[in-house]
């Protein structure tokens, strides 16, 4: 019996990440399908204006993915708030180079580092150092 409670309580835990992914998925495209703003179409194709939001929610999903991938088959609360609580030097491909994701028990802010950008032209210039607001960072 105790095999059976236990193989139940794995398979309603990878239930339900996989409903909390898939749900992170489907909004996130629903958002951008409905969000975007069609452009002409030339040379045969439609493109899309993407606003920043998409942007920042690859990066969440991105994320989220990591933290099931270091979960491993133990799909537990407990075990995805331990690994969403540890990660380190993880980088999203969305981030700017030099910026990394880092968290701990003690603190759950993602991202503690900036690179500072300038518009010049047409287009946003990276200039300076990546800067790190962590305690002693």
């Amino acid at each position: 019996m105790k095999f059976v409670r236990a193989i139940w309580k794995l398979l309603v835990g990878i239930k339900d990440a996989l409903v909390l992914l898939l749900m992170l998925m489907f909004f996130g495209l629903l958002y951008a399908g409905l969000s975007a703003r069609p452009t002409p179409v030339t040379d045969g194709v439609l493109t899309l204006k993407l606003d920043g939001s998409v942007v920042y929610g690859y990066g969440v999903a991105q994320t989220m993915v990591k933290v099931l991938e270091l979960c491993g088959d133990n799909l537990t609360r407990e075990n995805i708030m331990k690994q969403a609580a540890s990660l380190k030097d993880f980088r999203t491909e969305v981030l700017l180079p030099g910026i990394k994701i880092n968290t701990s028990p003690t603190d759950f802010a993602p991202i503690s580092s900036l690179q500072l950008m300038k518009f010049k032209g047409d287009k946003w210039e990276l200039f300076g150092d990546v800067i790190n607001a962590d305690a002693g960072g």
